[in-house]
């Protein structure tokens, strides 16, 4: 893609960090006892786009030998998505999607490497009811 104009909107990093933010603020928002949006699924629905949300967050993975592990696959895939993708000559609005799913598939691969086996679908499908862990 030549337009420079949306080259942001092109990289799966921004897609992990706007999710993690959205995910994060909804999180923090019914932690404070605020009413989230639809009981909390618009949180789980961001929260399958986030490996590593508010409860796992980089500081906490050190004392996880598997979020660890985890931890450098999610980097080391994103990495090898990001470099993949720019190499391709996609639309814009089919990179974002692909962007989308492959956050959803390293999301569901985090959760399996952590011991918590669809952890993100869990979460989305409670209303982000459930106790989170590592």
């Amino acid at each position: 893609m030549n337009n420079t104009k949306h080259k942001v909107f092109e990289s799966i990093w921004f897609w992990w960090f706007l999710f993690t933010l959205i995910y994060t603020i909804l999180n923090f928002s019914g932690s404070l006892g605020l009413p989230l949006p639809l009981g909390g699924y618009v949180m789980g629905f961001f929260g399958l786009f986030v490996p590593f949300g508010l409860w796992s967050s980089f500081l906490l993975v050190a004392l996880h030998v598997p979020s660890i592990v985890a931890l450098f696959v999610f980097i080391g895939l994103m990495i090898f998505a990001n470099k993949k993708l720019k190499t391709k000559e996609i639309v814009l609005w089919k990179r974002i999607l692909i962007n989308l799913l492959i956050l959803l598939l390293i999301t569901t691969l985090v959760d399996f490497m952590r011991g918590t086996f669809f952890e993100s679908w869990k979460i989305m499908f409670s209303g982000g009811d459930l106790d989170m862990g590592f």
